[in-house]
């Protein structure tokens, strides 16, 4: 019989560990309700297979295993997640704001070198084109 505990477990640590805000959050992202976490809670629902696949699909670093048994962590390590992702990195929440103000300096940076090259760089115009070609 599948034990709800296990995938509420799962669920708390996604909440926990920043990868997601809420469990409201994590049922409406795999389809279900605001409901579904008291309804699992409550025993007047269990989890189906096809809940689990949203679940994974949502969040790779969750131990499908653990939701069946209850053995091992109900988180896999996050290098593993980052792995076994074929949409792309899996970046947590907390991770998130960090990563976009490194991409946003990168991006300054960027910029102020392309002006400063373009204020170095200086175009010739006609009457030195012209004085080239009569020196040539």
């Amino acid at each position: 019989m599948v034990n709800n505990q296990y995938i509420i477990t799962i669920c708390d640590e996604l909440v926990n560990a920043n990868y997601a805000r809420s469990l409201v959050e994590i049922a409406l992202k795999c389809r279900k309700s605001k409901q579904y976490f008291s309804d699992l809670k409550k025993n007047k629902a269990q989890f189906s297979s096809s809940f689990l696949d949203e679940l994974e699909e949502n969040y790779p670093i969750i131990n499908r295993n653990y939701a069946y048994t209850g053995v091992g962590l109900p988180l896999k390590e996050t290098t593993n997640a980052i792995q076994n992702n074929e949409k792309g990195v899996f970046i947590p929440y907390e991770n998130l704001t960090s990563f976009i103000l490194s991409q946003q300096r990168m991006l300054e940076s960027q910029q102020r070198t392309i002006e400063n090259l373009s204020k170095k760089t200086t175009v010739r115009g006609v009457e030195d084109a012209k004085c080239a070609d009569a020196a040539g």
